[in-house]
């Protein structure tokens, strides 16, 4: 399936079995890479799990995790919304979009807070 992103220099578009661009400047470097294309041989929480207990850094970059959950929080919130959001990745923000920012927060259980 995939996800396809635009952006003020062209377009990305990525899945686990391709990666496509507007433009050869947005390819990524060729990597070498074990088993799948862009899979690992450790799944993700698992290896997530033995990162925490061993404290060391898992396969994955937490930045690289991080990135990838608010891209899938974005999309759900944009189907919620039933249109397109305009997020600023430095600021972490919806870009002019009260209603949309409303869904980066919830309302904690009584006695839990951040």
């Amino acid at each position: 399936m995939g996800i396809k992103f635009w952006g003020d220099k062209g377009w990305i578009e990525v899945s686990r079995q391709f990666y496509h661009a507007s433009d050869e400047s947005l390819m990524p470097p060729k990597a070498e890479t074990q088993g799948g294309r862009y899979e690992t041989r450790v799944p993700h929480n698992q290896n997530f799990i033995d990162a925490v207990k061993s404290n060391i850094d898992p396969i994955v970059p937490v930045e690289i995790g991080h990135s990838t959950c608010t891209t899938c929080n974005l999309g759900n919130i944009a189907i919620e919304l039933k249109r397109p959001v305009k997020w600023d990745p430095q600021t972490q923000t919806f870009v002019d979009d009260p209603e949309a920012t409303k869904y980066l927060t919830k309302t904690y259980s009584e006695g839990f807070s951040i």
